[in-house]
């Protein structure tokens, strides 16, 4: 076998971070009765999911810190609507992430990879989400008993693409660049990152554009079960 281990991304790679967020909002949006401040539940997410994804950018650059992200994020549908309540924005937050991580969507074959690869390789999550989240995610999911290690960056301290969260990982592992492969979703932060650190990538995308785009990568899938054909 190429490699000795495989490091994973969780969100969106495994756990189906926009189902899964996607439904704890329709549920949050009811509770909050939020029908009086936006004309639709379509309206507050298309206020909050662009601007949510620049924040994480920003985030993922190191530009911000994680206490910024959050109230960046969440406050601005609420400003957008004129709302200015710190106390009912951090509430409806606060509720919001205790719901999220209860949810067990799992992208599809994410089972059936993890079935497959367990017995063959040691399995590790490299993530950028938040320690209080990620462990929930996984046990919700079902999905923490397949790996033998996570490495969070709210732990390490540096963010992925930073090369350096990818040697922290190595070096706990006892593994060379050459030895592993990164399985992730996100091309600016697990397949760049992970490209920095000298260590092979499996792009995952539903967009098939992006093997013809420029955007580089060892491997090309656009469904998770295929890694069965390349590992």
């Amino acid at each position: 076998m190429k490699y000795k281990a495989i490091l994973f991304d969780l969100d969106d790679t495994l756990w189906d971070c926009d189902a899964n967020v996607l439904d704890s909002f329709k549920e949050v949006f009811k509770e909050f009765n939020l029908e009086n401040y936006f004309n639709s539940f379509e309206h507050f997410y298309e206020l909050y999911q662009p601007f949510n994804q620049e924040c994480w950018h920003a985030y993922s650059r190191g530009e911000i810190d994680k206490d910024t992200l959050n109230h960046r994020r969440f406050n601005h549908p609420f400003r957008e609507v004129g709302l200015n309540d710190e106390l009912f924005v951090t509430h409806f937050m606060e509720t919001y992430f205790k719901l999220v991580p209860t949810k067990p969507k799992l992208v599809s074959g994410a089972l059936e990879v993890l079935e497959y690869l367990y017995p063959k390789y040691p399995l590790y999550i490299v993530s950028n989400g938040f320690t209080e989240m990620q462990y929930l995610k996984m046990k919700s999911g079902g999905i923490e008993k397949y790996f033998s290690g996570v490495f969070l960056s709210d732990e390490i301290g540096v963010n992925k693409p930073d090369k350096r969260i990818f040697e922290h990982v190595l070096r706990e592992i006892h593994m060379s660049p050459s030895e592993v492969v990164m399985v992730g979703d996100n091309y600016n932060t697990d397949i760049i990152g992970a490209m920095n650190a000298g260590i092979d990538q499996i792009y995952l995308s539903d967009n098939e554009v992006d093997e013809s785009s420029g955007k580089k990568s060892t491997y090309f899938l656009v469904k998770l079960k295929d890694i069965v054909n390349i590992i």
